[in-house]
């Protein structure tokens, strides 16, 4: 996925919340209106004919982000766009991403918008991230999907709009050392 030139020299990153499936219209419809706009996907592993196949998917269905250079951005235009819920908003009425939410927007940015699995080594019961972009990510693991070498991560966002996410993780053998 090719990024807007123009994201990231703006002033404000917001989230719209639409219906499930309609990403891409709500994404379209932004893009028309000159947002510049992301929304996040993920490679993951699903089962397909007995075996695992790596598949392109939203990372959080229903969540399209953009980005805008105006001081005041007309909230009711945006909730009005067919298929869109709402324009997501913190508890003290502001709608532009900061904090934790921003930085998670901004991790997702570095990988071009699409979250590849991740390398790890499994070390007894645990699991240690080589490789891909988990390892920079500030979060915790909640769970392992073993058969479906996925991970839940709890995001460091207490009073974020976001708080977990699943991504693919695939085993590998860790280096040894030469003799």
């Amino acid at each position: 996925m090719k990024l807007p030139t123009e994201w990231g020299i703006l002033t404000g990153v917001y989230c719209v919340f639409c219906r499930t499936g309609f990403e891409a219209g709500i994404e379209s419809r932004l893009k028309r209106r000159g947002y510049a706009t992301l929304v996040p996907k993920i490679k993951k592993f699903k089962p397909s004919g007995g075996k695992l196949v790596e598949k392109e998917l939203c990372l959080l269905p229903g969540y399209v982000f953009f980005e805008t250079d105006e001081k005041e951005l007309d909230v009711r235009s945006i909730n009005t766009l067919q298929n869109a819920i709402k324009l997501l908003q913190y508890d003290d009425g502001e709608y532009r991403l900061r904090g934790a939410d921003l930085d998670f927007v901004e991790w997702i940015r570095r990988h071009a918008g699409t979250i590849e699995p991740t390398k790890v080594i499994k070390e007894g019961t645990k699991i240690r991230f080589v490789e891909g972009p988990l390892c920079e990510l500030n979060g915790r693991v909640l769970k392992v999907n073993k058969s479906r070498r996925q991970v839940q991560i709890e995001l460091n966002n207490a009073d974020g709009l976001l708080s977990t996410i699943w991504c693919a993780i695939e085993y590998v053998e860790p280096e040894q050392p030469i003799e």
